[in-house]
């Protein structure tokens, strides 16, 4: 996945926004919901689930989850691709077709649509990891989509679960790959949305030091363990 600009310099963006300032980002999300059909509701968090879908693990997740995940009061945009013809994928476009309203597949063959679903999302919904240098959780802190994230590998590490009033963290994780982890992340998400200290949570992940230093370590840790090098 490409470096991405920073919200408030962002071209790909329907509204530009920052840290200081994220009202816009309500424009970003009102803008993706008319692309895509999804109902115009600011006080309905929105999930974005950007995969890739190419890991067992994931999809098993994501497969036992997608029916009661919707079942909360939120709306879906699921990312999909040309090539994907997982069951994940499948499930996705039934759900779409069944409530049409309420989740939604965004292209995300080229790069503006995964901007404009990040700058709309409340959310991101994190599953599993493509590789140790896994960056969707960097992105989704930056464009204040905060991460619902498996407690495990690069998001173990880098993210922090938030406390029941929202004094620390930046994440609501999840520490089992299961159905029933998984939905009591995002409902603690969806409560979260409504606290009146969530655009505190919201400015805070956003202003975090989001820099390449932490997974350049995580790349040289890596490598020396490829190459049996004692740390």
């Amino acid at each position: 996945m490409e470096f991405l600009e920073p919200p408030a310099i962002d071209p790909l963006l329907a509204a530009r926004y920052d840290a200081e300032d994220f009202s816009q980002k309500g424009t970003c999300k009102t803008a993706l919901q008319r692309e895509l059909g999804l109902d115009l509701e600011l006080d309905c968090p929105l999930f974005f689930v950007p995969g890739p879908f190419d890991t067992e693990a994931s999809m098993r997740l994501l497969t036992g989850s997608l029916l009661r995940i919707i079942d909360q009061p939120l709306s879906l945009v699921i990312a999909a691709r040309a090539a994907d013809e997982s069951e994940v994928a499948r499930l996705a476009l039934s759900l779409a077709q069944k409530w049409p309203k309420r989740v939604a597949l965004l292209n995300v063959d080229t790069a503006p649509a995964f901007h404009r679903a990040l700058s709309a999302a409340d959310f991101t919904l994190l599953t599993g990891q493509k590789s140790p240098l896994e960056t969707n959780h960097l992105f989704a802190q930056r464009y204040g989509a905060l991460p619902v994230a498996i407690a495990a590998g690069i998001f173990e590490d880098s993210l922090v679960d938030c406390d029941s009033k929202l004094e620390t963290g930046n994440a609501f994780q999840f520490r089992e790959s299961t159905a029933e982890d998984l939905l009591g992340a995002v409902a603690r998400a969806v409560t979260a949305f409504k606290h009146p200290d969530f655009d505190k949570l919201r400015r805070r992940t956003m202003k975090k030091d989001l820099g390449w230093e932490r997974p350049a370590r995580r790349m040289v840790q890596v490598y020396r363990q490829a190459l049996g090098i004692r740390l």
